[in-house]
């Protein structure tokens, strides 16, 4: 993810309004959730050292939710820093790593995963975010307050290849925080 978007699906008609029809042909309009924007929508399979933040790589219906001028800022913000990177590291933009792109992304406060209950002024922002990426975080909800249980211990536990069990009277920031300075 480069960033995280939200509008609705969305298609405008195709003719103007027609006599004896009650909707415009090609019209439609269904609200979505909150989604990730991958990289690869601004990086052209064919043309090296290019990236396209506006005519981003998308389906009719995908495009309608990604053409709004804040996911636009978000792409161009993330290709900025890929441009910016290619030339720091001497790769082209096919080479980077996208986690290398994501931590400058995240420096900047920029959102790539939502989370209903973390803020890009809270001091989790950045782990949460990087957590969330990886999966440790299934939810737009991260509860970090909640204490942590058995089943995400293991779960967590599993995925980062450290064994969790000191947990109990822990909290999910806590282990989460303590899982991501081991691994990050």
């Amino acid at each position: 993810s480069i960033t995280a978007s939200h509008y609705a699906l969305d298609s405008h008609a195709v003719h103007k309004r027609e006599k004896g029809k009650i909707a415009l042909d090609g019209f439609f309009n269904y609200q979505a959730s909150v989604y990730t924007v991958p990289f690869g929508v601004i990086l052209p399979k064919k043309v090296n050292n290019l990236l396209i933040p506006v005519p981003a790589s998308a389906t009719h219906v995908g495009f309608s939710t990604l053409r709004m001028e804040p996911c636009w800022m978000a792409l161009g913000q993330a290709a900025g820093i890929a441009a910016a990177l290619a030339i720091e590291q001497n790769k082209s933009v096919k080479e980077l790593d996208i986690e290398d792109i994501q931590a400058e992304l995240l420096k900047e406060k920029t959102t790539l995963m939502y989370f209903k209950d973390i803020t890009v002024d809270s001091p989790d922002f950045e782990m949460v975010q990087y957590m969330g990426l990886r999966g440790y975080i299934t939810d737009w909800v991260a509860d970090l307050d909640r204490p942590m249980d058995r089943d995400t211990a293991k779960s967590w536990s599993t995925m980062s290849g450290i064994t969790i069990e000191k947990f109990e009277g822990k909290s999910r920031r806590d282990i989460l925080q303590a899982v991501y300075d081991l691994i990050r």
